[in-house]
């Protein structure tokens, strides 16, 4: 099959290339180079939600608060009783 690229570089997709990937009318796909040629994927809705949560939300802003409030509690470790912040050394030398 040989198709011309249009004056907006776009070329249509074959009806049966399209209906053996599943792609339809309104779906996102991605298109990344192979060698000397270009290979194009329809995007499944988990591909399309990748990074579109903060990473404050859920597990990831669970663990983040978790570790912010551990820092806290190491940092409050590292004070004398007169406030001072104490010099702490870590051996790395194993």
């Amino acid at each position: 099959m040989t198709h011309r690229v249009g004056t907006k570089g776009q070329v249509v997709i074959p009806k049966e290339i399209r209906d053996r990937l599943g792609i339809r009318a309104g779906d996102r796909v991605t298109f990344w180079c192979d060698g000397d040629s270009v290979s194009v994927r329809r995007v499944t809705e988990a591909t399309s939600l990748v990074g579109c949560l903060s990473a404050e939300a859920g597990l990831a802003g669970d663990l983040l608060a978790e570790r912010r409030a551990d820092r806290e509690r190491e940092d409050l470790g590292n004070v004398d009783t007169h406030g001072e912040r104490l010099s702490v050394m870590i051996d790395r030398s194993h």
